[in-house]
């Protein structure tokens, strides 16, 4: 098979930004109408790496296993609290990488997947500490996938993240574990005749390291 990207994926490009862009301005609008006159707010900026892998599969019974793939990310939040808890909702662009290099049930050496994502941590601080925990909702953004494998990538995936960052006066460096609490793909389905079975989806473990930047 070829790498297959026509109009009809950009125009679905098009549409999951606008979704995404839509569900960004719903947030801020609900969180902006709802804190207390005496909320402290912030804006702030992040970005970083991030190394991703995903679960086994099993092909024809035959056992696929995936490395750790390393892409990048990019995005902005809003915090909401006071000195010793924050709640911080954000939206990130994550590129995850080559997620299913060297699979060999796809007629590619690899593709990128991309992603919106919403985060939304509760943060509790101590001192320069952040410590956090929360869930962040993933929709596939772009994929040159074939359409066999992309069309049983799930429109929205549900992870959860926990972590650790420091407040350096406007500079915040963190690490954050994802594990992913729904999968990625369907639990079974079919790539070139190849039959691919799945724990419950493809599900995603990711490490990012970021630095924020408030204003």
């Amino acid at each position: 098979m070829s790498l297959w990207y026509t109009a009809n994926d950009q125009t679905g490009d098009i549409m999951r930004i606008l979704k995404s862009v839509s569900a960004v301005g719903i947030m801020a609008v609900l969180l902006f109408g709802a804190r207390p006159a005496t909320a402290q707010v912030s804006l702030g900026l992040i970005g970083g790496i991030n190394f991703a892998s995903l679960g086994d599969v099993t092909t024809n019974s035959v056992s696929e296993t995936f490395d750790n793939r390393s892409g990048f990310h990019l995005g902005a939040f809003l915090e909401l609290g006071g000195t010793g808890f924050v709640v911080r909702p954000g939206v990130v662009y994550l590129n995850a990488g080559s997620l299913f290099e060297g699979a060999s049930f796809l007629n590619q050496d690899n593709f990128n997947v991309s992603f919106v994502s919403f985060p939304v941590d509760f943060r509790a601080r101590f001192g320069i500490i952040d410590l956090f925990a929360g869930p962040e909702f993933q929709t596939v953004l772009s994929t040159s996938a074939e359409p066999d494998l992309e069309n049983n990538l799930k429109s929205w995936v549900v992870n959860g993240g926990v972590g650790v960052g420091l407040r350096l006066g406007p500079l915040m460096p963190e690490i954050r574990y994802l594990f992913g609490l729904s999968g990625l793909t369907e639990d079974d389905f079919t790539v070139g005749g190849i039959n691919v079975s799945t724990d419950n989806g493809q599900r995603q473990q990711t490490v990012r390291a970021s630095v924020g930047f408030a204003f």
